[in-house]
């Protein structure tokens, strides 16, 4: 998949995080909870459709509470349920939807349900341009603002329509909206995770990772570390070679971190990189590469070990999941990896690890003619996952719906 593919859809996406949705995991780390999937599994529940066959944006009408176009992952918190979505809005919900066509308690980045444009009566605070991922954490709620580079944050988490944010990450002021590069600039951010006091951003065009280790309180802060570059002003795909490395980074579209160990969904690289311990130092390399053979290579593949492009990253403390958005499928690590090129040991939206077609119920290779609760379409997008408790959710972007996956 070429990155103007990408770019393409930029401009009417959604996405990513978790308290369930920041800190450590997606509620009861460490194994406290035994949570098991199977491979195949059906989906128990279906978010922005009135089914499970069903694909239509925006249910092929106008937009509203139960609607969804190109919708990325949930962040639950306590109770409460949000989703991006490409609407230019997060949707609000005040209890995890159990049932098909759910509509949304309250709304994000517009005045109203019947709104969908960006930055509806210009850009300010409490108005949103393609939002790609949500997260809490310290009882702040962030939203990464892709198409106006920048991330916003919430002193408070929302819970009614027509909240505004107090700070902007990537810009000087709330009604700014430039790409930049540098020690404070982003550049189309995507996922984003927060975990005890720090901030951690995929900024996705500059091809790298940036972390703040206190949660900003002002506009513009400064980031104080930089994955993926030698400094804050590299912004080129691995570092300007052809080939990757254990310190660079190719369009990073998701990360997750305990707060020890960070893992970061290296997209065009095919890859996920694990750093064991949170680093410390400018360009910091990982100490472990899944999807390759090892830190050089970047083939695509469907296999148990391989992936094409890799867009997201989750986990409870105690398994990894990884969104493998062309693909067509979620890959899940029962226990989260300690050595380079561990394999999979489930797989969801496919019957096995070697099929990467997308809707594809019967198995045959070739797409079916809609979804199914078993399948998925994120070709040529973005495969957004969250591992919260007992429920694994996916942002199934171009069938234009969130599916919960409950374990077993």
């Amino acid at each position: 998949m070429r990155r103007n593919t990408l770019r393409s859809v930029f401009a009417s996406l959604a996405a990513l995080a978790l308290v369930a949705c920041g800190g450590g995991g997606g509620g009861g780390g460490g194994g406290a909870v035994s949570v098991v999937f199977t491979t195949f599994q059906p989906a128990a529940t279906v978010i922005g459709q009135p089914d499970f066959t069903s694909a239509a944006a925006n249910q092929g009408g106008a937009v509203a509470a139960n609607t969804l176009f190109l919708p990325g992952a949930p962040c639950q918190v306590g109770a409460r349920l949000y989703i991006p979505d490409g609407n230019n809005r997060v949707l609000g919900y005040n209890a995890v939807p159990s049932a098909a066509d759910a509509a949304a308690d309250f709304v994000i980045g517009q005045a109203d349900f019947a709104t969908a444009t960006a930055n509806t009566g210009g850009r300010s605070g409490a108005r949103l341009s393609s939002p790609w991922a949500v997260c809490a954490s310290g009882g702040n709620f962030f939203v990464s603002d892709q198409a106006n580079h920048r991330v916003l944050i919430f002193n408070t988490v929302p819970t009614t329509t027509g909240a505004t944010a107090n700070v902007a990450v990537g810009q000087v002021d709330l009604t700014t909206g430039a790409a930049a590069g540098g020690q404070a600039g982003l550049t189309f951010p995507a996922g984003i995770h927060a975990v005890g006091t720090k901030l951690i951003v995929c900024d996705l065009s500059n091809h790298r990772v940036m972390i703040w280790n206190t949660i900003p309180t002002t506009n513009g802060a400064n980031a104080d570390l930089v994955l993926g570059q030698a400094d804050f002003a590299g912004v080129s795909a691995n570092r300007g070679l052809v080939n990757p490395a254990a310190n660079s980074l190719n369009n990073p579209f998701g990360v997750w971190s305990d707060g020890t160990r960070l893992a970061v969904a290296d997209g065009f690289n095919h890859r996920v990189l694990i750093w064991n311990t949170f680093p410390t130092t400018n360009g910091q390399a990982a100490d472990l590469v899944l999807g390759q053979p090892n830190f050089t290579t970047l083939a695509p593949a469907a296999t148990s070990t391989g992936m094409n492009v890799p867009t997201d990253v989750t986990s409870d403390g105690t398994r990894l999941i990884v969104g493998d958005c062309e693909n067509n499928r979620i890959l899940i690590f029962d226990a989260f990896p300690v050595a380079s090129v561990t394999a999979a040991t489930t797989v969801i939206g496919q019957g096995d690890f070697t099929h990467a077609t997308r809707n594809d119920d019967d198995q045959n290779n070739a797409a079916d003619a809609g979804p199914t609760a078993r399948t998925m379409n994120t070709t040529s997008g973005f495969a957004l996952v969250k591992l919260i408790g007992q429920r694994l959710y996916s942002g199934d972007l171009r069938n234009n719906r969130c599916l919960i996956y409950q374990a077993q």
